[in-house]
């Protein structure tokens, strides 16, 4: 990574975005004087993100890197692992930062110490709510937290976020098993929030800082981001209060009444049955999270290790290979019938079988095998 200078850098977690990471990219390029460096970290199962960013990679304001690992967490741990800056402002990669993004973080890390998240708002881009919605979030006002119950009404999200960087890492980082691609799917940012603030850390929230989101959802999504969003919450309660922080059951109980329950009944007063999905999303939390072993020293769950991995080196993906094998340089990957030349898969008859070890991390998109013709 770069040398530190500012010690403020920003860190966008990618999978399979393709040529619209462009727009969030030039928006942070703008704003680039006050930042060391903008680090991508990409866990895409083809070559189309990383084509896209093709043009970027000879910036040096730029730190890219693929991972083998599946899940936002796991990423996001692994780039802040290699990072400098103390300061690492998160955004998505379908959003654009506005002119304040940066400012208004570093002024309340710098007047706080004992400050190590803050949430910015999250606002809409133009969309047709009759087609669906944009997951949005606006803070209203400034607010500082310093108790789990304080936060039981403070909805930040990871889509513009700032942390500092040593005391997160000290915390185990984001817990892997969280968010997208983890085994609970969500809430990676309500839980990182809970485990500063049971560990004696600050929280803040400002709407000075701010993002235009562009992840448009239909409605249909919206049905299993509201059961994944549930599924999450009530993992990171279960495993809050099997650590022994007993003072997250009145939240639990809270969360569950105001955001899930109440909405249901709410439906139900107008013939309407609507809001099943996050009262299923709950007691699945709830079940999973009991089963799924972790670390009460950190309430962290353990990480599935079928799903962690390691950061590849630039060579073994690219334009030179194929793009069905572009992430596929991997110890676990079997040649059953070809060869690999430079480290590249290459056939040595009209077609070659790639065949994966089904229990075994990997990212090629398959189940059982692949075809790569000659």
């Amino acid at each position: 990574m770069s040398t530190n200078k500012t010690g403020v850098a920003a860190l966008i977690a990618t999978a399979d975005r393709g040529p619209s990471i462009v727009m969030t990219i030039e928006s942070i390029k703008r704003l680039q004087g006050q930042l060391d460096e903008l680090v991508i970290v990409d866990q895409s199962s083809n070559d189309d993100t990383y084509m896209a960013l093709m043009p970027y990679l000879q910036d040096p304001f730029i730190s890219y890197m693929r991972v083998s690992s599946k899940g936002k967490g796991k990423a996001l741990n692994l780039a802040l692992a290699q990072m400098d800056s103390e300061i690492v402002i998160l955004t998505d990669d379908d959003t654009e930062v506005c002119d304040n993004w940066i400012t208004a973080y570093t002024k309340r890390f710098t007047k706080d110490e004992n400050t190590v998240l803050i949430y910015g708002d999250v606002l809409a881009a133009d969309f047709d709510p009759t087609e669906g919605f944009i997951p949005v979030y606006e803070c209203g006002q400034d607010r500082v937290i310093t108790s789990l119950w304080e936060r039981r009404n403070t909805r930040g999200i990871g889509a513009n976020c700032a942390i500092r960087r040593s005391p997160v890492m000290a915390l185990g980082g984001f817990d892997p098993e969280m968010g997208p691609g983890g085994d609970f799917r969500a809430c990676i940012d309500y839980d990182l929030t809970v485990r500063c603030i049971v560990a004696g850390h600050t929280v803040q929230e400002t709407p000075e800082s701010a993002v235009i989101h562009y992840g448009f959802r239909t409605h249909k999504q919206g049905a299993r981001l509201m059961r994944n969003a549930f599924h999450g919450i009530a993992a990171m309660h279960t495993k809050l209060i099997r650590a022994g922080h007993y003072n997250d059951i009145p939240c639990m109980i809270h969360e569950f009444a105001c955001y899930a329950a109440a909405p249901l009944f709410q439906n139900l007063m107008k013939g309407k049955l609507q809001g099943l999905q996050a009262i299923k999303g709950f007691a699945s939390g709830i079940t999973a999270a009991l089963r799924h072993d972790f670390d009460a020293t950190t309430a962290m769950f353990q990480p599935n290790l079928a799903t962690s991995g390691n950061i590849i080196p630039m060579p073994a993906f690219g334009v030179a290979s194929n793009p069905s094998f572009a992430t596929a340089q991997n110890p676990v990957l079997t040649v059953v019938d070809g060869g690999l030349q430079d480290g590249m898969a290459t056939a040595t008859n009209e077609t070659a079988t790639f065949a994966v070890s089904s229990n075994q991390p990997t990212n090629v998109d398959v189940e059982e095998s692949v075809q790569l013709a000659a």
